[in-house]
């Protein structure tokens, strides 16, 4: 899980059906430097995690890296940037066959595709829609946040006025309304 408040992405150490708040903490640095405030994460096949560092909540005068990121933390512990282009990643979902990363930003308002190759690296990024007119027509000002993906690939984005539906080559099939 990601402990936005601790700066730290962490497992629940215990049962689920007897939780008690016993963390392992898993990563909670890059290069020395504490992470801003870790968001949203999701693992792969191989038990990878990729998650998001945006500095969203944080006080800006313990902030220690200069760039909010995407990151995989590996199963031997090493944490490695992916990319610190965006500067509010949030949401993040993997393809159905691991191959294609996704992530939302929040502002700008965008979701974002990277082919994944076997190492965990990324390449080929592109961004696969702006929401920006979306979130301007909206009456819920609700920016690209939370990603899930189905077994179809199609991709559930929450986002302006709810959840969004959307192709994997970026097509916008329709939005669930939640307001």
């Amino acid at each position: 899980m990601c402990q936005t408040g601790n700066r730290v992405v962490a497992k629940l150490n215990g049962a689920i059906s007897n939780p008690k708040s016993n963390f392992v903490f898993l990563a909670d640095d890059f290069n020395g430097k504490r992470f801003n405030a870790p968001n949203d994460l999701v693992m792969d096949s191989l038990s990878n995690i990729y998650f998001t560092d945006p500095n969203f909540g944080l006080d800006l005068s313990e902030k220690e890296l200069d760039f909010q990121g995407v990151f995989r933390l590996n199963t031997q512990g090493q944490v490695t940037l992916l990319t610190e282009k965006w500067p509010a990643p949030n949401g993040i979902g993997l393809s159905p066959d691991n191959r294609k990363l996704y992530v939302a930003n929040s502002d700008p308002k965008l979701l974002i595709s990277y082919d994944l190759n076997d190492a965990g690296e990324v390449s080929n990024e592109e961004v696969l829609m702006d929401l920006t007119s979306l979130w301007e027509k909206s009456i819920a000002k609700q920016l690209p946040d939370g990603i899930a993906v189905n077994k179809a690939g199609i991709i559930f984005l929450a986002g302006p006025d709810g959840v969004l539906l959307i192709q994997p080559d970026g097509k916008h099939l329709g939005t669930l309304k939640t307001i």
